[in-house]
């Protein structure tokens, strides 16, 4: 059974816990818990910080940390008063040695709880700071972001005391429940403000609400340097991607887990994906429309930004990042090109292990989770990459995005072009239509939109048009050398590890048929002249 923040302090104390180290931006909230599990214990609660001291009625302010420290076991102050004691960014105190010495000295001659009194620390404190000399001293307890009953607070909270204007006050169930939704990931203080803002900018309950909660959710997610959040107006359609037919199915299929009737029925929920393939095979568009069609929000995280140089710094962004991840309990999380960041992990010891252990602390994530999570990572190469991390039961299927096909290029030109206001059917009744498929064999879904934009320059240029003709195509065409050329190696290495493990995105063709034409093909092209 998973224990709240307060049934752990409460157990914590009641065991003679000596100090506790709570990581939280939230210190507000953490010190409200703390005051309910004092009140539960039939204890005080007193705080310290390095302005004021200790919180104590008709008592002089003891300010200095060591004095402060000292000052727990004498009962002419404390007159066998059991507190809990919360000390408000100690950790910086205890890079001084007199000052670590005094919390060592008290801790380990057990002066903050004993037989005769419970007066236990609770270093607050931002980050997870720990001096090495004091690690063995203290434990470390989560402070979890709020969740939905405590978001729901908050929003009720703001509506009572801000008057939305313009007659839109009242706000239907189904609109309270989406916004509550909408506000996960963020500190108690940031849904505050993020709520009170939007309503004030939308004028009420509008339809506007929830698109400005987005993108001031994407403000306060910046902050993180690690997670960026990705409003759904930013995000294309199922119908403005080329090709990832079977990929489309399948994500038709799984988007019935997040449904009532399946959670009803105990429908066991997706886990994520593994997308496999060259740059420019559409691969991170197909991810982020992947969170629009299952209707969850979009997080990219950046694991490179994970990496600090202070010592502790890249574990404490990852853990940060992982409880904000699990704070949505709802969200599309997409590590794109894992292989520039992962790529080392196998064997990475220049940097004194530190990618290794945060590689294994989001491997035992993706293992332990029971959120709602669903993990997208595309990568363009396989080397590197411990074979642990592509394992069945952290995600449910490796897919490979092969070269596409004819119909599929087809299909991609049609969108690029009509996007851009070109009259498609007229450049598919010229008779050399089919020769530009044909030319563009090997061709990538950035490429084939690259020919576009070449193409309507020059029309632009030289007839004053956006309609781009066959031969202007065929001509930009000539112009780009495709990645299948340039970059065959690790292309066929990607097919080799594939076969027989991965899944092709499209639902035309096995993976096994594609290599053997693709390989054929690629084994023409030697004799053929450079494109």
């Amino acid at each position: 059974m998973k224990l709240t923040f307060k049934e752990k302090m409460e157990h914590l104390i009641q065991s003679g816990f000596q100090t506790v180290y709570v990581p939280t931006v939230e210190r507000a909230r953490c010190e409200d818990e703390l005051l309910a599990v004092a009140v539960n214990l039939d204890m005080e609660i007193v705080v310290w910080d390095g302005i004021n001291g200790f919180s104590m009625a008709g008592k002089e302010a003891i300010v200095d940390p060591a004095s402060a420290l000292i000052s727990i076991e004498d009962d002419k102050i404390w007159k066998k008063m059991n507190a809990i004691l919360v000390f408000r960014n100690l950790h910086v105190w205890l890079e001084d040695p007199i000052i670590r010495q005094a919390f060592q000295n008290m801790y380990y001659a057990r002066k903050f709880s004993n037989d005769s009194y419970k007066r236990p620390a609770v270093i607050l404190s931002g980050v997870l700071q720990v001096h090495p000399e004091v690690a063995p001293c203290v434990t470390v307890v989560n402070f979890s972001l709020p969740d939905e009953q405590q978001l729901r607070n908050v929003f009720n909270d703001v509506v009572s005391s801000i008057d939305a204007g313009n007659g839109n006050s009242a706000c239907s169930t189904e609109m309270s429940n989406k916004i509550v939704q909408s506000l996960r990931g963020l500190t108690s203080t940031e849904a505050e403000n993020t709520l009170a803002y939007s309503l004030r900018v939308s004028g009420g309950f509008t339809e506007d609400l929830i698109q400005n909660i987005e993108d001031q959710k994407a403000a306060a997610l910046e902050k993180s340097e690690v997670l960026r959040y990705v409003s759904k107006e930013k995000i294309a359609t199922m119908d403005e991607v080329g090709g990832f037919g079977a990929l489309k199915g399948y994500i038709a299929q799984r988007k019935v887990a997040y449904t009532e009737e399946a959670r009803a029925n105990k429908i066991d929920l997706p886990r994520g994906i593994v997308l496999l393939g060259q740059p420019g095979s559409g691969k991170s568009l197909i991810s982020r429309v992947i969170a629009k069609e299952l209707e969850l929000p979009l997080i990219i995280f950046k694991f490179a930004n994970i990496f600090g140089s202070l010592v502790g710094e890249s574990e404490r962004r990852m853990r940060s990042a992982l409880e904000v991840i699990d704070a949505f309990d709802g969200a599309v999380v997409l590590i794109d090109e894992a292989d520039k960041a992962l790529g080392g992990a196998n064997d990475a010891m220049g940097d004194s292990g530190v990618t290794r252990r945060a590689f294994g602390e989001l491997l035992t994530w993706l293992n332990d989770k029971t959120s709602r999570t669903y993990m997208i990572i595309t990568m363009n190469r396989t080397r590197g990459i411990p074979p642990e991390f592509l394992r069945k039961g952290r995600f449910d299927e490796i897919f490979y995005a092969d070269l596409p096909d004819e119909l599929e290029r087809d299909e991609i030109f049609t969108i690029h072009l009509k996007r851009r206001g070109v009259d498609v059917n007229a450049l598919k009744r010229d008779r050399h239509w089919q020769e530009l498929l044909n030319a563009t064999d090997g061709f990538v879904g950035s490429e084939i939109e690259q020919i576009v934009i070449d193409a309507r320059f020059v029309s632009f240029s030289t007839r004053k048009t956006g309609q781009p003709t066959v031969d202007e195509l065929m001509a930009s065409r000539d112009e780009i050398t495709p990645l299948s050329v340039s970059d065959r190696e690790n292309i066929e290495d990607i097919r080799r590890m594939c076969e027989g493990r991965a899944r092709p995105v499209s639902k035309l063709r096995t993976l096994k048929t594609k290599t053997r034409q693709r390989a054929l093909r690629l084994t023409k092209s030697d004799t053929a002249p450079a494109v």
